[in-house]
């Protein structure tokens, strides 16, 4: 992990790395990770390699900022907008609610998203990845999502939940980026939804 040289604190730095951060994405979409520099990123945010440096001292600790800030925007995404779903009267509906907004918080940060599935190495797309389950399964715990199963042991619904969003994170990421163009948003979120409830309606109970 290569650390930023120096923490943004005024507002101006702060929109200064912002800029440099989504100038990072639009490059790697453009051009793939071998061709991202850091003078094309700085070429590309508006600003001089020496203002990028004063910030970065590589194109892996931008990449990193990047995609730090993406987990973020998009677990933040899915907290704020997942909270209010718990008020619904059924695991069914809340299932349903929780995905359309898992796909959604994609969608919301698809240049990102797009950016670390194309232009980031698998090796680091994993590692991404991870951070985002870890991230989500607090989350979602911190939602209520305890609740659901509540008669299985601990363990079992930990592995329960480990695979379920496992599984259901590959067909969300497919919805939000990459969705077949015969099918709607609509039918596949509803679909997904319908397969998670399955898988978890046994033994559950009305989440309050």
């Amino acid at each position: 992990m290569t650390p930023a040289r120096r923490a943004p604190v005024q507002n101006r730095s702060r929109e200064t790395v912002r800029a440099v951060i989504q100038a990072a994405a639009e490059v790697l979409l453009a051009e793939g990770y071998e061709r991202t520099t850091t003078n094309r990123i700085a070429e590309r945010a508006g600003i001089s390699i020496g203002s990028l440096y004063h910030y970065f001292p590589n194109k892996e600790s931008v990449i990193e900022a990047m995609t730090d800030h993406a987990i973020s925007e998009t677990t933040g995404y899915f907290v704020l907008h997942g909270a209010p779903l718990l008020s619904r009267t059924s695991l069914e509906e809340t299932v349903h609610g929780l995905v359309e907004t898992a796909v959604a918080a994609i969608e919301h940060n698809r240049v990102y998203a797009r950016a670390i599935l194309t232009g980031v190495p698998m090796i680091e797309q994993a590692a991404v990845a991870r951070q985002i389950e870890t991230r989500i399964l607090v989350a979602v715990s911190q939602l209520g999502w305890r609740e659901i199963d509540a008669r299985q042991p601990e363990s079992r619904r930990r592995a329960r939940f480990f695979l379920l969003l496992s599984m259901a994170a590959v067909a969300v990421i497919r919805i939000a980026l990459n969705r077949p163009a015969d099918v709607s948003r609509e039918e596949l979120v509803s679909e997904l939804a319908g397969m998670v409830y399955a898988q978890l309606k046994d033994g559950s109970h009305t989440v309050e």
